[in-house]
């Protein structure tokens, strides 16, 4: 079974080249007509119109996709700082609840601490000087004011907890490997 011959795919601007190579045959030959040489520059001539207004087309529409390119590029862009703030806002919010959690935990472990080691020593302590008269019905103002103490000292270790852990993620982060656009 014979395979049909392939028809040669037309090469760009091959009939204008084809054309242009006529014309430059003519103008080498000697005896060419006159009017020859007028249809010739008459056919060049059309084609050179056609060619102009084919650019000229071809331009505005990669004019109108260049423009599209930048609007989509600069909307790409925007979306993109958007997500980075979302993920920044997000990052801050997980951050800020780990922090807390930690804080708790260390308020809940001083908290124990105070009451099981620092409070029994403090009442000794109170029993053996003048500041016993102090203590109203076993309430220990001493301690109290310990207790009140580290009950103000909670925001700010959690927030130097906070800071701390979000250096840590912003560092994280920084070393992460980026896309290259």
């Amino acid at each position: 079974m014979e395979r049909p011959a392939k028809s040669k795919k037309p090469q760009l601007f091959e009939r204008e080249q084809n054309i242009l190579r006529n014309a430059k045959k003519s103008l080498v030959s000697e005896g060419v007509d006159v009017d020859i040489v007028k249809g010739q520059l008459s056919e060049i001539i059309g084609d050179y119109e056609d060619l102009l207004d084919q650019s000229k087309l071809i331009t505005k529409v990669s004019d109108r996709l260049q423009k599209k390119i930048i609007k989509a590029t600069t909307a790409v862009e925007e979306k993109n700082a958007e997500l980075q703030q979302t993920i920044d806002a997000l990052t801050k919010a997980k951050v800020g609840r780990k922090a807390a959690t930690m804080t708790l935990g260390i308020a809940i472990g001083l908290f124990l601490v105070g009451e099981g080691f620092i409070e029994p020593q403090i009442d000794k302590w109170v029993a053996g000087t003048d500041l016993a008269q102090y203590r109203f019905d076993n309430v220990n103002f001493v301690g109290l004011g310990l207790k009140a103490g580290l009950a103000l000292l909670i925001r700010p270790i959690e927030k130097i907890v906070q800071k701390r852990m979000m250096n840590k993620a912003m560092k994280e982060k920084s070393l992460a490997p980026t896309v290259d656009k």
